[in-house]
C-alpha cells in the first residue's frame, strides 16, 4: 500500500522550460545526485541506474525499491543584468518554490537476470515574468514545459564482472506558452499582441548500457540513449494583434497541428574507483546534434537546433561512520542549443551554459533502509531571442537553480 500511495502521489504532484538542452538541470538518484550525477560506473543507486546505465541493475542482489523527491526547487531566471551568487543567496526566501518527484524505481533479480520499473522527471523548468519593460514597450512571458518518463528495465549479468542492460521509456511532454507584447507609439496609440501555444507529444526512448568490473577497485560503464521515436504529437496556436489607432484586429486560431518533440541521442562514459569506504567517479557525456521545427505551421513554430555537446561530472563519497556517508560532486550543465540568431526571424530556445555542485548525506537507518538528504546548485548566463514589437531582439539571460532533495531506498 505504501508503494501504491507513493506512485499515485507521484503522478498527482507533477506540474512542470524543458527542451532536453541542459541535461544536468535535475540530478536523479540518491547516491548519484550527491555526486554530481557521475554514476555510469556505479551499481548501488537503483533510482539512477535505469536512466544513467541500466546494466547496473544486474549486479543488485535481491529486490530493492527507491525514490527521490525534490522537496525544494527554486528557479531564478532574469533577463538583462545578472546578480552575483552572493546576492542571489540572500533572496532564497523569495520567489517560487516547486516540489518535483524526480524519480522512483524498483528492481527484482532472478539469478543472472534483473527486471525494473522506473518513473522519472529528468528535465524541468518554468518561467513567468517580464522579459522587457520600458516607457514604450512591455513584454510578458509565461511558460510551462514538463515531461514524464515511464518505463521498464532489463539487465543480464554475463559473468559476474560484466553486465548488459536496456531501458525502454514511454515519454509524455506538455508545453504551454502565453505571452503579451505591448508597444506604446505615443498618445493613445498602442499595439497589443497576445499569443497562446500548447503542445502534447509522446515518444519512445531506448537506453542501452554496459558495465565492467575491472577489479575490486575499478569499474567502467558505458551507455547510449538512442534518439527518440515519435509516437504522436499535436499543437494548438492562438494569436491576436490589435492596433488602437486606427483600430484594427487580426486573429489567428489553429487547432490540432502536427507537432514534434525530438530527443537527441546521448553517450555516457564513466569510471569509478573505490577503496576502504572512499569512492571517486568521473563521467563524460556527449549529446548528438539535431535540428527540427516543433510545429508544421509557420505560425508560432520554434526552431530547435542542438549542437554536439560535451559535459563532465565528477563525484566523491566517503564513509564517515558505519551508518553515515558524505557525498560531493561538481558538474557542467552546458546547453546543447545553438546560439540564437536574430537574423533567422523565428522563435528559438535560449542557450545557457551552466556549472553546478551537489552534496548530500547518506544515512543507514537499518540493515535494509537508507536515506539521503542534500541538494545541488546550477547556474550560468547565456542569450535568448524574442519578438518584441515588430522586431526580433537578442537579450542576455541569467539562470539559477537551487534544489533540496530527499531520497530513500529499501532492500528486501
Amino acid at each position: 500500500m505504501g508503494y501504491l500511495f507513493f506512485t499515485l502521489t507521484f503522478f498527482y504532484a507533477i506540474t512542470g522550460l524543458a527542451a532536453y538542452s541542459n541535461s544536468n538541470s535535475i540530478l536523479l538518484g540518491n547516491q548519484a545526485a550527491g555526486m554530481g550525477g557521475a554514476s555510469v560506473a556505479l551499481v548501488e543507486d537503483t533510482t539512477a541506474l535505469s536512466y544513467y546505465n541500466p546494466a547496473g541493475i544486474a549486479l543488485i542482489n535481491g529486490r530493492e525499491f527507491s525514490a527521490t523527491l525534490t522537496l525544494y526547487n527554486k528557479y531564478e531566471t532574469e533577463f538583462g543584468e545578472s546578480q552575483s551568487l552572493l546576492q542571489e543567496s540572500l533572496r532564497l526566501n523569495r520567489g517560487f518554490f516547486q516540489s518535483i518527484p524526480a524519480a522512483s524505481s524498483s528492481v527484482v533479480s532472478y539469478g543472472s537476470f534483473s527486471l525494473g520499473l522506473s518513473i522519472l522527471v529528468n528535465d524541468y523548468n518554468f518561467f513567468s515574468g517580464e522579459i522587457l519593460s520600458t516607457e514604450d514597450q512591455s513584454h510578458y512571458l509565461k511558460l510551462n514545459d514538463e515531461s514524464l518518463w515511464f518505463g521498464g528495465n532489463f539487465a543480464i549479468n554475463l559473468d559476474g564482472d560484466q553486465a548488459l542492460g536496456l531501458s525502454i521509456y514511454y515519454t509524455a511532454r506538455s508545453y504551454l506558452l502565453s505571452l503579451t507584447d505591448e508597444n506604446f507609439k505615443g498618445g493613445t496609440s498602442v499595439d497589443l499582441r497576445t499569443e497562446e501555444k500548447s503542445l502534447t507529444n509522446n515518444s519512445l526512448v531506448y537506453i542501452l548500457g554496459y558495465l565492467l568490473q575491472l577489479n575490486n577497485n575499478w569499474s567502467f560503464g558505458l551507455s547510449y540513449r538512442f534518439p527518440s521515436i515519435e509516437i504522436s504529437g499535436k499543437g494548438d496556436f492562438y494569436q491576436s494583434k490589435t492596433e488602437s489607432s486606427p483600430f484594427d484586429r487580426n486573429v489567428t486560431r489553429l487547432n490540432d497541428i502536427k507537432s514534434e518533440t525530438k530527443i537527441p541521442g546521448l553517450y555516457r562514459l564513466g569510471l569509478a574507483y573505490q577503496k576502504e569506504g572512499t569512492r571517486f567517479t568521473l563521467d563524460m557525456t556527449y549529446s548528438e546534434p539535431l535540428q527540427y521545427f516543433d510545429m508544421e505551421s509557420n505560425f508560432g513554430r520554434e526552431l530547435i537546433r542542438h549542437n554536439g555537446t560535451w559535459n563532465i561530472a565528477t563525484g566523491f563519497e566517503v564513509k564517515l561512520r558505519r551508518w553515515l556517508k558524505w557525498r560531493f560532486g561538481l558538474f557542467s550543465n552546458f546547453s546543447s542549443m545553438k546560439e540564437p540568431q536574430v537574423s533567422l526571424a523565428v522563435r528559438q530556445p535560449p542557450k545557457t551554459h551552466m556549472w553546478g555542485f551537489s552534496s548530500n548525506l547518506g544515512l543507514l537507518s537499518s540493515d535494509k533502509m537508507t536515506w539521503s538528504l542534500g541538494g545541488y546548485y546550477s547556474g550560468g548566463r547565456g542569450q535568448s531571442v524574442h519578438l518584441i514589437g515588430d522586431s526580433w531582439r537578442l537579450l542576455p539571460i541569467d539562470e539559477k537553480i537551487f534544489s533540496l532533495s530527499l531520497g530513500s531506498s529499501y532492500s528486501f
